[in-house]
């Protein structure tokens, strides 16, 4: 990512490519290399670069975060990991070099000022240092919401009380309870360990030197004997002197052990689920008292498979064709219909039906069932459909999961003949889930194709509609009460039916007759 990020001719920083010591920066299993001691320490990167930033920025918080430095030296730059012992993980093993370069004493170090001492020792006070560290990082767990990662120090804590320091930002780890916890372990020990500091200034002939160097320091008033040190920066000024600001090195701060942390974590919900195909959907045409004279085409569909209801069921798009080819969406069902089937044959009855009993599973659709009062049940408030009868019930016992056995039945109604049913006959409550479609005059007559195109209760995860099943139905007119007119125009055999069935008023009267008279041969005779 750092030599993407540095070198990509299209989004990177135009760096050469050349300029890059690659053997510093890419590695394999053994050796000191950057890519070397993420892949042991278990650190990885997710970048998202969204925001508008200097690429020095970015590039500095990248290697605070991965606990290394970048050092320009023989026109290339190096990246040098301060890990400072052997880490084995994910199947590499990090051997950091920390052999030292020079020995330096008394003998190296160039004293400008008198009788000062050559070496500057400094310590950091452990009260002005933090004992809890904190980053913040993007919790792919939590559906990449900013979440707090916390370092403590619990022996530091109780010595020197606890500090919190400054909230480190890291939207490139999405991992927090594994390389949060990591980085920011290891950002909390190089605070609090790695205390002492010194400098001094060495002739030219050290100008080979680069910063992460490992030197060892002599100083008998400091008590000092082959302390190893790493070189942090290095100046050189107009006579040639060389100003040295080393740390000490601590080994072992750089190879945190990882410790168990907390962070918020959700439960994401994948609204792009796919839905369930419908059940075998309820395409109806219901009689002329239901309609107002108008042909209507009564729809109704719940998602399953299984017999068992899809909870992610959203509903359907409702498409319809004259061809099986070319389909124009009509209407969308929006709440999964009642339905399901007859677990016990119905004997016929009609009127108000006090023996029988309606027996029925709606386990398919999930659905629930609740009574009403007698006067309500003859007055169509419960209506349903069962096969081709319309009935009512009154009172609706839970016998089961989605089960219930219906009584106090109003039978045939508005028409309709109040026959017998087998076990297995569909049923469906017609209710405000159910849709009504007025198909163009010139359908009737003709056979329809139906897809039912469901989608999920997020309006997502739409079934691809050339998968969806066609459902064949031939439209007869019946809510209309001009269906026998139209049944002659379209030429199709006249449903003398029809004549009983509808109702047939004033105003339909003569259309109905000069219907008739045009498409019989009466011999002239008017």
């Amino acid at each position: 990512m750092i030599s993407d990020f540095l070198t990509n001719p299209q989004y990177g920083v135009g760096f050469s490519g050349a300029s890059i010591n690659a053997s510093t920066l890419f590695g394999s299993s053994g050796d000191a290399s950057l890519q070397t001691y993420c892949r042991a320490l278990g650190v990885a990167f997710s970048p998202a670069l969204i925001d508008q930033e200097q690429a020095s920025a970015t590039l500095t918080r990248w290697l605070q975060i991965l606990n290394c430095a970048a050092v320009w030296s023989g026109g290339q730059i190096k990246f040098i990991p301060y890990g400072d012992a052997s880490v084995t993980g994910s199947g590499y093993t990090f051997n950091p070099n920390l052999t030292p370069i020079y020995n330096l004493s008394d003998n190296d170090y160039v004293a400008v000022k008198g009788n000062d001492d050559p070496v500057k020792a400094s310590r950091l006070d452990p009260y002005s240092l933090p004992t809890i560290q904190r980053i913040e990082c993007l919790s792919r767990p939590n559906e990449y919401g900013a979440t707090p990662v916390e370092a403590r120090d619990q022996s530091q804590i109780e010595l020197y009380g606890p500090r919190v320091g400054s909230t480190i930002q890291a939207h490139e780890i999405c991992d927090p309870t594994g390389v949060g916890a990591i980085v920011a372990q290891t950002i909390l020990q190089r605070a609090l360990y790695v205390r002492a500091h010194f400098a001094f200034k060495l002739s030219w002939e050290y100008c080979l030197l680069d910063p992460m160097d490992v030197v060892t320091i002599s100083d008998a008033n400091l008590g000092l004997a082959n302390y190893p040190v790493r070189i942090v920066s290095i100046e050189e000024d107009d006579k040639g002197l060389l100003t040295v600001a080393a740390e000490e090195l601590t080994v072992g701060v750089s190879t945190p052990v990882l410790y168990p942390v907390a962070v918020s974590t959700s439960s994401p919900i994948n609204q792009g689920v796919a839905a369930d195909p419908v059940n075998a959907p309820l395409i109806y045409e219901p009689p002329p008292a239901l309609t107002g004279g108008d042909a209507e085409l009564w729809l109704g569909a719940s998602g399953g498979a299984g017999g068992i209801a899809d909870p992610n069921w959203g509903g359907a798009t409702v498409w319809v064709s004259l061809d099986n080819v070319t389909y124009s969406q009509v209407a969308m069902i929006e709440q999964p219909a009642r339905q399901g089937f007859l677990t016990a044959a119905l004997a016929s009855a009609s009127g108000w039906d006090t023996a029988d009993t309606l027996s029925v599973n709606l386990a398919e659709s999930g659905g629930v069932l609740s009574g009403t009062t007698a006067t309500a049940a003859q007055q169509g408030v419960t209506l349903a459909l069962v096969d081709n009868e319309l009935l009512a019930y009154e009172t609706a016992t839970l016998t089961g999961a989605n089960a219930y056995n219906l009584t106090n039945l109003q039978r045939g109604m508005f028409g309709a003949s109040g026959a017998s049913h087998a076990s297995g006959a569909a049923f469906t409550r017609l209710d405000g889930a159910i849709v009504k479609y007025s198909p163009p005059a010139a359908y009737i007559g003709k056979s329809l194709y139906l897809k039912f195109q469901s989608f999920n209760v997020w309006g997502q995860g739409v079934q691809d509609l050339s998968t969806c099943a066609a459902y064949s139905y031939t439209l007869t007119g019946v809510g209309s009460g001009a269906s026998i007119v139209a049944q002659l125009s379209s030429g199709v055999p006249l449903d003398l039916g029809l004549v009983t069935q509808t109702p047939i008023i004033d105003g339909d009267f003569g259309q109905t007759v000069g219907a008739i008279a045009g498409a019989i041969d009466l011999g002239g005779t008017p």
